[in-house]
């Protein structure tokens, strides 16, 4: 494979529908409306289990084991912020996280919502940094 940059998943994207690129790497809830409409193919999932929104993509794990490379996001705010604003905003979302609508759209993209405390989050954040820190450190990557 020759790497190829983008400045962002949407060009990369077309051009992958275009043929002028053979592959992509890209998070499932941008690239699943597109393989559901038939205009790229979907290969596998990068993280270790199947997803329970398109269990017909066989995880990388499966023929790579012990591969797990997982997209995710979270809420921050800054460190200054008042704990009753923090409790309240992680309160709202849990709360929002059980709509149904809401539990709809992201059904549909595959986004699967975790939720947790803010001392999950940050339990979570040291596992992925020492994970991806040691890696760094063990190929000896650099950023250009």
């Amino acid at each position: 494979m020759v790497h190829v940059p983008y400045r962002g998943t949407a060009q990369a994207t077309q051009d992958l529908i275009g043929g002028r690129i053979d592959l992509i790497f890209d998070n499932i809830t941008q690239a699943l409306p597109h393989v559901r409409a038939g205009s790229i193919r979907g290969l596998g999932i990068t993280t270790a289990r199947r997803s329970t929104a398109a269990p017909e993509f066989a995880p990388i794990a499966e023929t790579v084991p012990g591969f797990d490379v997982s997209s995710w996001f979270a809420l921050f705010a800054p460190a200054k912020t008042p704990q009753a604003i923090i409790d309240k905003v992680q309160a709202d979302t849990k709360t929002g996280l059980t709509d149904p609508a809401l539990r709809a759209k992201m059904d549909a993209l595959a986004a699967e919502p975790v939720g947790g405390t803010p001392a999950e989050l940050a339990a979570f954040l040291q596992t992925e940094m020492k994970k991806w820190g040691d890696l760094i450190k063990e190929i000896g990557a650099k950023a250009d």
